[in-house]
């Protein structure tokens, strides 16, 4: 499988199945990823330290030596001269006052060093889970600390379901504007055309990347970040709207890459009241390769889906035309997407127009503080960034940092706070899927077969009943209220109706956090207990975090 994400979290879950611990889990990445971290490795243990060093080989890391570095605490500095240093010079720092050597070593021959190197370098991924489905997204980390690796690069809304360890969708690989990375500058891409048997120009389409894969008969279609978004569940609605036939022959063995293109969901360029799904590629699930432009056309046509226009200018006819803002502003095109192919391999970047990239919308977003706080908020921080003039991504980078230390700081306090619950009290998954089958059955199928004469106060005390008795508990009430909370119970599958376990590990749980967690945090507490998954910025303020670090640098970009 060539899907670095995929593969990694199979190594996990084989892992975690060779020691004996993954029937002793709920069916969730986090708890997987938690127990992989705490438990032993030894010496004799040989499968599995091979398991972790193909994990290291699918990786190609190229920042060990900052993971080390920060596992080392070795970037922390006391002094307010050393701590305003760029990242790289504090690891030069590091180098010249430290034999950095031994500590390379130590990770490379130390079993349990070399398993939380591991994870430092797949940590920085926002995991959002919706039943047995697993998307995951890289998080700000990455783009600021530079740390991309092929575990990030892959992880760009990639999904998986979990039980049957199946890839159900694969968007996009990351990819980077010209010049924005050593591989795309301008004479890596010419060396590279040289032996282009393929270039394809297409418009880059300035709306939501959606993924859309068909997977058990079920579309699956998201965001980058999320299966729940206001941009997945219009291009949900959209499908089924206008392009029906996706749901029921879209090929099983292919992602298709959209753009959302709608009034409410307005970048910059202005598409007018246009709503649409533009495809702009489609990659295949097998092999991790897009599919050559003819049989994306040929997609396009059979479920008339509109496409990016095709530029048949070369790339330094368009970097020239990019900077003609006249022809090109803002408000009517964002750039194009090259494609190249060699025999062996498919090079992605983009290039953007001048004006679009100096509109000065974006560069008030990219000084502000509290819009910088609402992108990382809302996982677009990505995408924003990529629309910042270069001279203005320093100021956005250093605001991030402070929001993501913030960030890091709350996530430590509130990993205390629930590492302190009695974990014999935690629901089991049988526990918590019986109780939400419990309720949704009652409110779906039993609750609407009562007796709609009855008067409102008998229902309610009908409900209460029958609750009560799923907790072993037995209710007063009259003859014919008793004689249709009967009847009713009756309806109730037998496997729901044994709740006392759940209800006496609620009871501790409830009055648990209520005295011990703050209120704040009460929330995210019953989620993990629930095993719901839980977003740390639900308690952030943006009012809450000091700002000041980065003041100075705010008034001298004021000024200019």
């Amino acid at each position: 499988m060539w899907n670095v994400p995929f593969e990694v979290i199979q190594n996990i879950q084989q892992i975690l199945d060779k020691k004996g611990l993954l029937k002793t889990l709920p069916l969730r990445y986090t708890d997987w990823l938690h127990a992989f971290g705490t438990m032993p490795i030894e010496e004799k243990d040989g499968e599995i330290v091979a398991l972790m060093d193909k994990m290291f080989a699918l990786l190609k890391e190229r920042k060990t030596d900052y993971h080390i570095m920060n596992l080392e605490n070795l970037l922390v500095f006391n002094n307010e001269e050393d701590a305003i240093l760029s990242l790289n010079e504090k690891m030069e720092k590091v180098y010249a006052s430290v034999d950095f050597a031994s500590y390379q070593d130590m990770y490379c021959f130390d079993i349990q060093k070399k398993k939380r190197l591991l994870m430092e370098c797949i940590k920085y991924v926002s995991a959002v889970q919706s039943g047995d489905f697993l998307l995951l997204k890289y998080r700000p980390e990455v783009i600021y600390y530079d740390l991309w690796n092929e575990f990030y690069m892959e992880a760009r809304g990639v999904v998986v379901d979990i039980k049957e360890m199946q890839l159900v969708s694969s968007p996009y690989r990351k990819f980077f504007n010209l010049n924005e990375k050593p591989e795309t500058s301008l004479l890596a891409i010419l060396d590279f055309m040289k032996n282009a048997n393929s270039i394809i120009v297409k418009n880059k389409e300035d709306g939501s990347m959606i993924s859309c894969s068909r997977y058990k008969d079920e579309l699956i279609v998201a965001t980058p970040g999320s299966l729940t978004s206001k941009q997945a569940l219009w291009a949900k609605d959209f499908i089924e709207n206008h392009h029906p036939s996706l749901k029921e022959t879209l090929p099983g063995h292919l992602t298709f890459i959209f753009e959302a293109v709608y009034p409410d969901n307005r970048i910059v360029v202005d598409y007018g009241e246009t709503e649409a799904l533009i495809l702009t590629n489609i990659r295949n699930k097998k092999t991790g390769r897009l599919l050559d432009e003819q049989e994306v056309e040929y997609f396009a046509s059979l479920f008339q889906l509109p496409t990016p226009k095709k530029e048949n200018q070369g790339l330094l006819e368009l970097m020239e035309t990019a900077k003609d803002k006249k022809r090109y502003p803002a408000k009517d095109k964002e750039g194009w997407v090259f494609i190249v192919r060699t025999p062996d391999e498919e090079r992605l970047f983009k290039l953007k127009c001048d004006d679009y990239c100096e509109v000065h919308r974006i560069i008030f977003y990219a000084t502000s503080p509290k819009i910088v706080f609402q992108k990382i908020k809302s996982g677009t921080f990505d995408d924003f960034y990529a629309k910042i003039p270069e001279a203005f991504q320093p100021l956005a980078l250093k605001i991030a940092n402070v929001v993501l230390l913030h960030v890091e700081k709350t996530e430590r306090e509130l990993k205390k706070f629930l590492g302190s619950i009695p974990p014999e009290w935690f629901y089991t998954q049988e526990e918590t899927n019986n109780h939400r089958l419990l309720l949704k059955a009652l409110s779906e199928n039993i609750l609407p077969q009562m007796n709609p004469k009855l008067p409102k106060q008998t229902k309610m005390e009908i409900e209460q009943i029958l609750l009560k008795r799923t907790c072993g508990k037995e209710a007063v009430a009259d003859k014919w209220t008793m004689q249709e909370a009967d009847r009713l119970w009756a309806m109730i599958p037998d496997e729901l109706k044994d709740q006392k376990t759940y209800k006496e590990k609620s009871g501790q749980l409830i009055g648990y956090i209520k005295r011990n967690i703050p209120p704040k945090y009460q929330p995210l507490a019953f989620n993990y207990v629930e095993h719901e998954p839980y977003n740390i910025f639900d308690v952030l303020k943006f009012q809450d975090i000091d700002f000041s670090s980065v003041s100075t640098d705010l008034s001298t970009y004021e000024d200019q």
